[in-house]
Formats: structure tokens, sequence, C-alpha cells
């Protein structure tokens, strides 16, 4: 497993490069997205598109 250094503020390209390998090692993936209790699916957005902004229909 990476070890990751201990950083404060900004990474330079040599330290930022093992944050992903450190995390795809721990498993670690995105949680679903949500809207309080409501979880969508991948698709959703094509069956129940949100308007455009500015739009007028």
């Amino acid at each position: 497993m990476p070890r990751l250094p201990p950083v404060h503020g900004l990474v330079d390209p040599e330290e930022a490069h093992i944050y992903p390998q450190a995390v795809d090692h721990a498993g670690i993936t995105a949680a679903p997205l949500h809207l309080l209790n409501v979880t969508f699916e991948q698709g959703d957005a094509q069956v129940h598109p949100f308007p455009r902004a500015g739009s007028t229909s």
C-alpha cells in the first residue's frame, strides 16, 4: 500500500500521483448520487431530464 505523507496545503505532482493508488488500494468508491432519501441510478437523468438553465419550457 502506498504511504501517504502528511500534507498541509497544496501538493506537487510527485506527491499527488500516490493518492489515487492509495484510494484504489483501500477500496474506496464514490457514494451513489442521491437527494435526501431518493437514490438515482445510472441513466435516470435521461428518463427524467432537468430543464436547462434559462429554458422556458
